[in-house]
């Protein structure tokens, strides 16, 4: 059980980066919607949402690739970093010049403009950043993103909390995000350098066609798969205005947040995953089943507390009465937050079986069923057909994962009691009706209590239920 006790380490430090990633992203952004309203908010919303559009072409699946091509040859990790970093320097620079040139086109307010053109450095250092922790995540150091995520992360909690407070301009507070990650990436760098000396792009140039290939595979999924899910919000923008942005977000910042779990299971696991499948060891299926059925365990309580206390996570979270629209947004979100933890460890499955291409043609086929249907849809009812649309899109995009991996399917869920699952969805979903008007902190915490003890016992087979202690408990 090796390789179990590798991947708690990295979930360690990936928890770390992920938790601190989360005051940055979606914290900061709660901070902002009650201090600055619905108008500023959308507004800030909206333009850091474009540039994370764009920051889909920086990034343009180099992260993915770079840890699947890392982690399957460690002994030359360097010189695979040196093929693919001027491919992303090159992306970057010109993802931020398409993001400066958008405001001029898009029909978007000016503090909406002024807020991209801040951003657009946010990206462009975000997107360098990322590649440097892509390499650090394929060598199976975690550590070192941990630390200088985190420590980045905190510094613009504190800035937003600060700037808040004082009711600054928000101007002040992209300035200073933008800031901090360009610090990071510098820090970054260094701890590359000290590592393995200067960085070299002497022999970039060398197999240019398959690396080429490769990247535009991992970076269409990336682009595409980033886009079906949030493309939304740009439509809201542009047809209904900042205010229906603004409350859509309220909700969908909330499903990014709970899509944390996953990223924090699948993104630990995954390098060694990777490494065990190149060497044709017959566990990276066992483990990867077990990812499944914890992902599975973990989304029916937090699918069914946001499907039933939706208002009651709302009046918690948001203090303004105008968010109050968002809680049957919310509850939507519950049903997309179960099937896209399902579709993960199939997603997962499919790029190390090396059949990326296939995930990158269902995210395109996603994406164009997302836009045309919220191009129909949103101007009759504006973010309740955005949320509707996005449960369809990521529902399509789980049966087709499933079934593009054809008898790795049949393997992958083998032994998981879906019955069972689906016995305690229901039982689970009527109990919390029935009790739904007592205390909401009390139902939630005898709920969970209940859950977790029939879960293990009922949900995890016995060489599971051994699994899961050495992944939780730390050995000496």
């Amino acid at each position: 059980m090796e390789e179990l006790s590798r991947i708690r380490k990295n979930s360690f430090f990936y928890f770390i980066s992920i938790v601190s990633r989360l005051i940055s992203n979606s914290i900061l952004f709660i901070i902002v919607a009650n201090y600055y309203g619905a108008g500023i908010y959308g507004s800030f919303t909206a333009a850091h949402t474009l540039s994370m559009l764009l920051l889909i072409l920086a990034d343009f699946g180099f992260d993915l690739l770079i840890i699947s091509e890392i982690s399957k040859n460690r002994g030359n990790a360097i010189q695979v970093f040196n093929r693919y970093f001027p491919f992303k320097i090159f992306l970057s620079l010109i993802s931020f010049i398409i993001l400066n040139s958008l405001v001029f086109i898009l029909p978007i307010s000016s503090i909406t403009r002024q807020l991209v053109f801040l951003f657009s450095f946010n990206m462009v250092f975000t997107a360098i950043m990322n590649m440097f922790f892509a390499f650090f995540r394929g060598i199976e150091r975690f550590d070192v993103e941990a630390v200088i995520s985190s420590a980045a992360n905190v510094l613009i909690f504190i800035c937003t909390i600060l700037m808040s407070v004082y009711k600054l301009n928000i101007l002040f507070i992209a300035l200073s995000i933008s800031l901090i990650r360009i610090l990071s990436a510098a820090a970054a760098l260094k701890k590359l350098n000290l590592m393995y000396g200067r960085l070299s792009f002497v022999d970039f140039y060398k197999d240019l066609s398959k690396t080429g290939k490769q990247i535009l595979i991992f970076g269409l999924h990336l682009f595409f798969g980033t886009l079906y899910f949030q493309i939304d919000t740009v439509l809201l923008m542009s047809m209904k205005g900042d205010v229906d942005t603004g409350i859509y977000q309220a909700s969908f910042k909330l499903l990014t947040m709970s899509l944390i779990v996953p990223e924090l299971i699948v993104g630990s696991s995954f390098p060694t995953l990777s490494r065990l499948f190149s060497i044709n060891d017959k566990s990276w299926m066992d483990t990867n089943r077990l990812v499944l059925k914890i992902l599975l365990i973990i989304s029916i309580p937090l699918a069914l507390i946001i499907l039933v206390f939706p208002n009651n996570i709302i009046s918690i979270i948001y203090t303004k009465k105008e968010y109050s629209n968002a809680a049957s947004l919310l509850a939507v979100s519950g049903l997309i937050l179960l099937v896209r933890y399902l579709a993960e460890p199939f997603a997962m499955c499919l790029t190390i079986t090396n059949k990326q291409l296939i995930r990158t043609r269902v995210v395109i086929i996603a994406t164009f069923i997302n836009l045309i249907l919220n191009l129909i849809f949103i101007p009759m009812w504006s973010y309740n057909a955005a949320i509707w649309v996005s449960f369809a899109t990521n529902t399509f995009v789980l049966i087709a994962y499933v079934f593009s991996l054809g008898d790795l399917s049949k393997e992958l869920i083998k032994k998981n009691k879906a019955l069972h699952a689906l016995l305690f969805l229901i039982m689970g979903y009527l109990g919390l009706i029935v009790v739904r008007n007592h205390n909401f902190f009390l139902v939630v915490a005898v709920f969970l209590f209940i859950y977790s003890l029939c879960a293990y016992f009922f949900l995890l087979e016995d060489k599971e239920r051994k699994m899961v202690i050495k992944l939780l408990v730390i050995q000496r």
